[in-house]
């Protein structure tokens, strides 16, 4: 794979109120939104930082409100062409929950799940080719599996996008790092059996920030509940968010030279 193939260009949030959302995220990020009218009815919103499209936000259907789902960030993978990516997909073990539909001149998505139940979007670029902003606050730095079957999960993901898989035994339970063409893409890890058995696999995305202190305080003042910040060593200190509405996201503060420069 060559270019963006392989690799997650962007990501969204489907919310059961778009508007409270959108504030949420405006005051916690900065972030600046504009609304891009799918039909009279259907907005989608993007999120930008000084200009450059960060993050998109769309509003959860009735039915899917009715259906008991819970708001939920989306991680999307950029692929060549989404009809043979779902195909491949499905051929290792995965299940077609959204086949393959245009989005307008934006470009061609599927939804999947991985074999282990984890959703997942690919993504064929037409006008949209995803983030403009990557690794500098306030702008996706990190997605991450949290998977009960570490194995299969790694055995999917490294024949579905050619990754390569670098487990690390360093400290602790394992921790995998996906790589693709030598540069890191996202990681995953075993979901700790003392926690909730109904708690699903899931990618979970993070948000580079400035300060973790200083957001997961503002997050928790805005509605949110929040776990830490906890130091993740020399790398740098997370916190784990619930929105107001129920969604996870991660903020992280990178202390690699480089990570947090404006």
């Amino acid at each position: 794979m060559t270019g963006r193939e392989g690799r997650f260009r962007w990501v969204d949030l489907s919310a059961r109120d778009r508007v409270a959302a959108q504030d949420f995220y405006e005051r916690l990020f900065g972030w600046t939104t504009a609304e891009l009218w799918v039909t009279p009815d259907i907005a989608y919103t993007t999120f930008s930082d000084r200009g450059a499209m960060v993050a998109g936000l769309g509003e959860m259907t009735e039915a899917a409100i009715g259906a008991g789902a819970s708001s939920a960030w989306a991680s999307y993978v950029t692929v060549t062409d989404v009809e043979v990516a779902s195909a491949r997909a499905v051929g290792l073990g995965a299940t077609l929950e959204v086949a393959p539909t245009d989005v307008f001149a934006a470009g061609r998505m599927a939804i999947i799940a991985d074999p282990n139940g984890a959703i997942v979007s690919l993504w064929q670029e037409g006008e949209h080719i995803g983030a403009e902003r990557f690794d500098k606050p306030v702008s996706l730095i990190w997605n991450e599996l949290n998977t009960r079957r570490l194995d299969v999960a790694i055995d999917f993901y490294t024949r579905m996008f050619e990754w390569d898989a670098e487990v690390q035994t360093d400290e602790g339970p394992p921790y995998v790092v996906f790589r693709l063409d030598g540069t890191m893409i996202g990681g995953a890890f075993e979901i700790r059996p003392d926690l909730p058995p109904d708690l699903p696999d899931h990618w979970l995305v993070y948000f580079s920030v400035a300060d973790a202190a200083a957001s997961a305080a503002l997050a928790r003042s805005l509605g949110a509940t929040v776990v830490g910040p906890m130091d993740t060593g020399a790398n740098g200190r997370f916190a784990i968010v619930e929105d107001p509405q129920g969604a996870q996201f991660c903020i992280f503060q990178s202390l690699m030279p480089g990570k947090d420069d404006s």
